[in-house]
Parts: structure tokens; C-alpha cells; sequence
């Protein structure tokens, strides 16, 4: 027998597929348990099964049911999410207050457990209800607060699911390029995730889109790649929904007889499942197409079938008014038409449906004109003009575009910010803006200077230290000595636990050359670095240093994806590392070359003593020389 909470999992899956056999699966085992969890689950399986027999008081009664058994179980994101599914139900219903009520609730009980996934999805659901009574400069505020969240808890599901949402705001809004370029991202991501079917369904989306703008073929097209996914899936409720909208797509081009075809289809899925709410929607469609294609006889025949079903849906309801106007047109009663068209005008202002609304004035208007009520005319005229001014209108439209580019310049910035503040962490600073142009960076020079230092006697001091204590003394160091670098005109490459790497090119970071040669900029860093006051805490005797130097050709780049370095390679990095390491505590040993390069300089005033010659790793007999005081 499975855990409770494994079928919970399962059975969430199931509703997110829509899959009914699933669904009735999972609540007959979680009946076998007889424990509260598992009632509770019940009837959150109950209330969905009851949405798809658009039986919303049911639906109402087992979400209500949970939400007390949650409560017992002080269960608060169970119980926020019972609550969130009772605003499902109120939309369904039109009852837009009631479930922004609902989702608002829900919201606060997410958020005083800090779950913002449910607080994300909660505001999701207020987006809803804004999107559908009109309101969707508040729509795709609430979209984008729920976006940043999920983009926080670096949530793909989350972001793809939203960025959908505000891709279908953007299509309401006649917007298509924005709309598909909101959708394309969800698409991306929902392909990143592996969710082909939720990204079969923003493929019917961007279909549905195509054929708002009027390019009916790629409409089809899309439609028909998300229609072959959902069908290989077995997604039921996505194949009877783009069957719909293929049937609506081919009515845009007169082909009654396929737009009919797919109608049927979802028609018939809707009535196997017995989802009354979809075949509702499915048959208004149908009634259009008989409308267009002069069918009047089987428009009347399924108004009428409609009719008797009795769905209270406003959208439904709306719909089933005005297929009725057009049955009085065609029947010659005007006034019967004006009535019905009335009907769905004061269904539409209850529920604040401002695009039926606008709708159902224009064609009150159009009638008005038919019949030389100017009164009238002027009315509707003028409350269709002002609602579809406030939906569509430049100034609305103008703000909200505004609003959207303004946010996504804020993202791209706080996002340019963060990479920058990486690079400048990794690397020197005209390094790092290299990289943020996209250049990729390797260098080759004909000369450079590079510096090796070491900390005498590192490992038997620490060892008698804290180290917390060693950490903040080479915390001071290594913080003082790229200080004397910038100053110079050096560039520090890296430290490797008590050892520091420095390099002088033959070019500032601007690609001029410096006022000073690089053999005397890096022998001044060599010079201050050895005169760097710093004591060992526990014996306070002085921290004394080992320097090499060297120079000739070198070559340096950046390495790596997630941690970033600049480097430098060559047989000079080699050669200067063996001076360091040959070298004496508190002197700086140099090579001949260095040495002769360092005598040329124009500006030239340090001691330079021979060592003479000795035996060096992988060089063999070398001249080599101690660097003195200025």
C-alpha cells in the first residue's frame, strides 16, 4: 500500500494532464487508506472531477470539505491551495469578486509560511481574473510580480507557465510580436525542462496568434504540430481544445466542412468525458460555422440543443444570446434580435466583461442604425468607442508598453550588474569588460615582465597560529600588494596560497605604453612589496619575502565558464617562478635578462649585484643577479 503522499503526487500529475481515469484511479486507492490526509486528497479529486461536469456547487462543496479537513491537519499550504481551487470555481461561474477574494486569501496563507511557489501561483490566478474582466495592465502586473518570484526561486516551470500567460495577454491586446516573443521564451522552456506537453500547448497558442494577426496558414500549421504532440500524448482536454481552434482556424477560411470536422471531434471527446462546459463552448463554434456557411436549418437545431443544456457560464451564456440575435436577423424579427443582444450586453456588464461588452454595443449600434434610432446609435457608438479606447487605445496601450519595457530594461541591468560584479571579482577590470563584450581573450606579447613572491617561513608560523589569524594576515598582504600593483601600472594575475603572481606588460590597460618601462614599474612593485611592513602576531618579528624576476614572451587569456581567470604561460612564467624559488629570504632575484633589459631602461636607478652563475630546473647554468635599493 502506497503513502499518502505518494498518491497526492500522483494525482496532481494526473489533474496538471487533465487525465479523468487517472484521477478517479488515485481517490479509489486514497479511500483504502481512511486517514484524514487521505479524505482531504478525496475530495480535492472530487472537486476537479465535478469542474469537468460543470458541476460547480459539488465542485464547491468538496474544496470546502478539504479546506476544513486541511485545517484540522494545520495543513496551511494545503489548505491555501484548497482556497485557491475554490477561486478556480468561482471563474468558471463568473463570480470574478469571489475568486479574486478566494485567490487573495490563499495568497496571505502561502505567503505567512513564506511558500512563494503558492504565492506565485496565487497571483497567477488574480492575473485571471483582471485578464478576464478586462483589466490587463493589472493582468500583467500581477504576471510580472508572479515572474520575478519564480525567477528567484529559479523555478523554470514556474517562469515558462507565466511567461505563457503574459504572451496571451499580449495576443488579447493585438500586440503579436511581443505576444510570440513572450511565447517563443515559455516555448524554450518548457522544451529545456522536457515538458513537450505543456509546450505542445504553447504551440497552439502561437497558432492561435498567427491567426489573430491573419496569417491563417502558419495558424493552421501550429495548431496542427500541437494537436500531433497532444494526441501522441493522449492529452485529452488539449486535443479537444486545438481541435476547437483548428475548427475556428479553417471557418477563417470558409472550409466548412473540416472546421466542422474538428468542431465534432471535440465535441464528441467532451461528451465522452462528460464535460459539459467544453461541449457548451464546442457547440458555439458549431453554430457559428452553420452561420457562415448559410446552414441555417442545423445553427437553430444546435442552438437549440445548447439551450436545453443550460450552462450559466457567462461566456456560454453571452455567446448563446447573440447566436440568438443572429437567428432573429435572419428571421426578420429586429426587435427580438435587439433583446437578445441586450441580454448579452447586461450578462457581459455584470460579470465585467469589457471586450463582450464592447462587442455587444457594436452591434446594438449597427442594428440601432438599421432602424434610424440615431439615440440610440450615438449610445452604443459611444460606449463601444470609450471600452474598446481603455482596452485597446494608444494611451492604455502606450503605458502598459512602458510599463513592460521598463521592466525588462530593469531585468537586463540588475542581470548586466550581477555579471559584471562576477567578472570584476575574477578579473582585472579591462580583462573583464573584454569578456562582457563577448570577445574571447588571448593575448600574446613579445615582452612582459612577470614576478613570483613567496612568504618565508609560511607553513611553521601559521602551524603556531589560528586561522582565522593567518586569513586576515594575508588578507592585509595580498590587499596591500595589489594596491602597489595598480599604482605601478601591474597587473596582479593570482595568489596560490602564501604565493602572489604579478605581470607588467608592454601596454596600460588602455593599449597605450606606460611612462615607464615594464622592467621598472615591476622592479618598483618588487621593491615596495620587499618594504612592506607586516609582523608575525604570535612572535612580532618581522614577515620577510622572496621575489623572482624575469622577462621575455609570454602568452595570457582567460579560462574557465563558471570561475573566470586570467592567466599567463611561457617558459618566461617558468624561468621567473625558478628565481623566486632559488632565491634568499628578503632579496629579489633576477635574471640576466631581466637584469640587461632593466640597465636600458631611460629611468634606471636601482643596484644590481651579481650573483653569479647557478644551476637552473630545466634551463640548466644561468647568470643571475640580486636587485638592490633604489
Amino acid at each position: 500500500m502506497r503513502r499518502v503522499d505518494e498518491i497526492h503526487s500522483d494525482m496532481v500529475d494526473a489533474i496538471n494532464h487533465g487525465d479523468v481515469d487517472a484521477v478517479l484511479r488515485f481517490v479509489v486507492e486514497a479511500a483504502s487508506l481512511k486517514t484524514p490526509e487521505s479524505a482531504a486528497m478525496i475530495h480535492c479529486g472530487h472537486g476537479w472531477l465535478s469542474i469537468q461536469n460543470s458541476n460547480y456547487p459539488a465542485a464547491h462543496e468538496h474544496y470546502n470539505a478539504e479546506v476544513l479537513l486541511r485545517k484540522q491537519l494545520a495543513d496551511v499550504n494545503g489548505e491555501a491551495s484548497a482556497i485557491g481551487n475554490i477561486g478556480n470555481v468561482y471563474i468558471l461561474q463568473g463570480q470574478f469578486a469571489e475568486a479574486l477574494e478566494s485567490y487573495q486569501r490563499a495568497y496571505d496563507s502561502h505567503s505567512s509560511v513564506g511558500n512563494r511557489d503558492g504565492m506565485a501561483r496565487m497571483l497567477g490566478g488574480m492575473a485571471t481574473v483582471y485578464n478576464r474582466t478586462g483589466n490587463y495592465a493589472k493582468a500583467l502586473e500581477l504576471n510580472n510580480v508572479a515572474l520575478q518570484i519564480h525567477v528567484d526561486n529559479s523555478s523554470l516551470y514556474g517562469q515558462a507557465q507565466v511567461l505563457g500567460n503574459i504572451g496571451n495577454l499580449f495576443s488579447m491586446w493585438g500586440n503579436y510580436p511581443e505576444a510570440l516573443d513572450y511565447m517563443m521564451r515559455s516555448l524554450d522552456l518548457h522544451h529545456a525542462i522536457g515538458d513537450r506537453m505543456r509546450a505542445a500547448t504553447v504551440l497552439g497558442n502561437i497558432g492561435t496568434v498567427y491567426g489573430g494577426s491573419g496569417d491563417i496558414e502558419r495558424a493552421i500549421d501550429y495548431l496542427q504540430q500541437a494537436l500531433d504532440i497532444q494526441t501522441e500524448i493522449g492529452n485529452g482536454n488539449e486535443i479537444a481544445r486545438l481541435s476547437s481552434n483548428l475548427g475556428y482556424a479553417h471557418l477563417q477560411r470558409s472550409e466548412f466542412e473540416v472546421a466542422l470536422r474538428h468542431l465534432n471531434k471535440a465535441y464528441e471527446y467532451h461528451v465522452l468525458v462528460g464535460n459539459r462546459q467544453g461541449m457548451a463552448h464546442s457547440i458555439t463554434y458549431m453554430i457559428d460555422a452553420f452561420f457562415d456557411g448559410n446552414n441555417i436549418d442545423e445553427a437553430r437545431r444546435w442552438l437549440h440543443v445548447l439551450d436545453s443544456m443550460s450552462i450559466d457560464e457567462p461566456d456560454v451564456a453571452i455567446h448563446r444570446a447573440d447566436n440568438h440575435a443572429r437567428l432573429s436577423l435572419h428571421d426578420g424579427d429586429i426587435t427580438a434580435a435587439q433583446q437578445h443582444l441586450q441580454s448579452a450586453l447586461d450578462i457581459a456588464t455584470k460579470h465585467e466583461l469589457r471586450y463582450a461588452q464592447a462587442e455587444m454595443h457594436k452591434s446594438l449600434r449597427d442594428l440601432c442604425q438599421e432602424t434610424n434610432d440615431l439615440p440610440s446609435y450615438i449610445k452604443h457608438n459611444n460606449e463601444y468607442t470609450r471600452i474598446t479606447t481603455e482596452i485597446h487605445g494608444k494611451e492604455a496601450t502606450q503605458k502598459v508598453a512602458r510599463q513592460e519595457a521598463e521592466r525588462r530594461m530593469a531585468e537586463e541591468r540588475k542581470e548586466h550588474e550581477k555579471h559584471m560584479a562576477v567578472l570584476h571579482s575574477t578579473l582585472p577590470k579591462h580583462i573583464a569588460d573584454r569578456v562582457a563584450r563577448g570577445e574571447v581573450v588571448n593575448d600574446s606579447f613579445d615582452n612582459a615582465s612577470v614576478l613570483f613572491l613567496d612568504v618565508v617561513g609560511f607553513t611553521t608560523n601559521s602551524s603556531a597560529l589560528d586561522a582565522s589569524v593567518v586569513v586576515a594576515l594575508l588578507q592585509d598582504i595580498f590587499t596591500t600588494f595589489d594596491a602597489i600593483c595598480e599604482q605601478h601600472d601591474v597587473m596582479k594575475i593570482k595568489t596560490i596560497g602564501d604565493s602572489y603572481m604579478a605581470v607588467a606588460f608592454d601596454a596600460d590597460a588602455t593599449g597605450q605604453p606606460p611612462r615607464l618601462a615594464l622592467y621598472q614599474r615591476i622592479a618598483n612593485v618588487a621593491h615596495a612589496m620587499m618594504s612592506s611592513p607586516f609582523t608575525w602576531p604570535h612572535t612580532n618579528e618581522p614577515v620577510i619575502f622572496r621575489i623572482g624576476l624575469h622577462c621575455g614572451p609570454a602568452i595570457a587569456g582567460v579560462l574557465g565558464t563558471e570561475r573566470l581567470q586570467y592567466d599567463v604561460w611561457g617558459d618566461t612564467v617558468n624561468v621567473a617562478s625558478r628565481m623566486e624559488s632559488t632565491g634568499e629570504a628578503g632579496r629579489i632575484h633576477v635574471s640576466e635578462a631581466f637584469a640587461d633589459a632593466l640597465r636600458s631602461a631611460p629611468y634606471h636607478n636601482f643596484i644590481l649585484t651579481e650573483r653569479g652563475t647557478i644551476d637552473v630546473k630545466g634551463k640548466g647554468a644561468m647568470m643571475t643577479f640580486w636587485l638592490e635599493g633604489a
